[in-house]
């Protein structure tokens, strides 16, 4: 039943290509799936999906264990191929890690100072109160100098914005 399933969904890309115009046809897609159960002998769309579902997990596992034993420096290690991994090839394409943003900022978007203090890049105004001759450098990596001994108190406006 699974071979037929494979080959079933194979044939309608829309079930598994992103890019493909239909792809975000839901109501489509649910009828696609009550053909596929019909053909391969199911009862419902929904019966087949959720076996479509668990082949792929379990293709997305195997592709794992695979890349895992392929480390450098690792010994080679015989990998028994997962039994519908040559049948579902076809996905591979379609599988591709895709890049993934967080809510971390950017390298460039952050100024470390010299006593690991965060300054956001929007602040450019530095006004300084000095305490004796220490002085508050900005170096050429855009980064501020303070000295140890110095107990100056930073204060910083924000950038002014400009009005559209």
């Amino acid at each position: 039943m699974e071979e037929k399933l494979i080959e079933a969904v194979r044939l309608r890309e829309l079930l598994y290509d992103t890019s493909h115009e239909d792809y975000m046809r839901t109501k489509l897609k649910t009828e696609k799936w009550s053909e596929i159960a019909n053909e391969v002998g199911m009862k419902t769309g929904t019966e087949a999906k959720a076996l479509w579902e668990k082949l792929r997990q379990s293709l997305r596992d195997a592709i794992r264990r695979q890349q895992k034993s392929y480390k450098s420096g690792a010994p080679a290690k015989s990998i028994k191929e997962w039994r519908f991994h040559k049948q579902m090839g076809f996905l591979q394409p379609y599988m591709a890690n895709k890049s993934r943003e967080g809510n971390l900022p950017e390298e460039d978007d952050v100024i470390m100072t010299q006593d690991s203090t965060e300054v956001d890049n929007e602040t450019v105004n530095i006004q300084d109160e000095r305490v004796g001759d220490d002085e508050i450098q900005i170096l050429p990596d855009n980064s501020v100098s303070v000295p140890p001994s110095s107990t100056s108190t930073l204060k910083t406006t924000p950038r002014s914005t400009k009005k559209k």
